[in-house]
């Protein structure tokens, strides 16, 4: 798995270690973080300690790599 950012049609971007998959739903992301406005981190999604999200493809606009800056600050999030 790599650490990339997912850009969802709604506008949320969030990061996590993701894994495309063949079939729907199309992405599982692991310990998934929203990306807030100031650039901090909050765990995603909101009200569950679940760290396995299964994603569908509907749903997302694109996934694009992270920055080494990003992904450090993921990295000491999910320690």
């Amino acid at each position: 798995m790599q650490t990339m950012i997912i850009i969802l049609k709604s506008g949320v971007h969030l990061i996590s270690k993701v894994e495309q998959l063949e079939e729907e739903p199309s992405c599982h992301l692991q310990d998934p973080y929203l990306i807030k406005d100031d650039g901090t981190l909050e765990p995603w999604p909101s009200y569950t300690d679940d760290v396995d999200i299964l994603i569908y493809s509907e749903f997302i606009a694109t996934i694009v790599n992270a920055t080494s800056a990003m992904k450090a600050k993921y990295k000491a999030v999910t320690k």
